[in-house]
């Protein structure tokens, strides 16, 4: 981020192709993000690419040419599942991981097409008190470890 300035318009978001190579970009990047004691399940690679490997997208922010932020989503019955958004601490606080939520809010008509069914709510599960305030702010409600929203 040349100089602290950050400009939006530098900002890209995709929807990546699953492969190894993008799991573990993505990978390497939660884990500079995310201490082993905040979620220690995902420092074991093999039930991280298990999950990845049975069905999971991969959403992606790109800042310049670098990754930035990410998430991966599935399906759960009429549900989108969101596994995490997470972003770079460098660039928490500028509205990256709520533009990257809309990001994938907004491609629901795609999800739809390739899990092959309708989606008419979204359930993701916040990992720390930080996440599901920033969920709640969002729009999602709180119901028991999920929080939910109507899509």
């Amino acid at each position: 981020m040349g100089g602290n300035i950050f400009d939006s318009s530098k900002l890209k978001f995709y929807m990546l192709p699953s492969s190894y190579k993008n799991f573990a970009t993505t990978l390497e990047l939660k884990n500079k993000i995310f201490s082993y004691e905040d979620t220690p399940t995902i420092y074991d690679r093999n039930l991280f690419y298990a999950k990845f490997s049975s069905g999971y997208w991969m959403y992606a922010a790109y800042y310049e040419e670098e990754l930035i932020g990410a998430s991966y989503v599935t399906d759960l019955g009429d549900a989108i599942l969101i596994d995490q958004i997470f972003i770079d601490k460098r660039y928490q606080r500028k509205g990256i991981g709520t533009r990257l939520l809309k990001f994938i809010l907004d491609d629901k008509e795609n999800l739809e097409k390739i899990f092959n069914k309708k989606f008419n709510r979204c359930i993701l599960r916040p990992l720390t008190a930080s996440e599901e305030k920033f969920y709640s702010n969002v729009g999602f409600s709180n119901d028991t470890c999920f929080m939910e929203k109507a899509i």
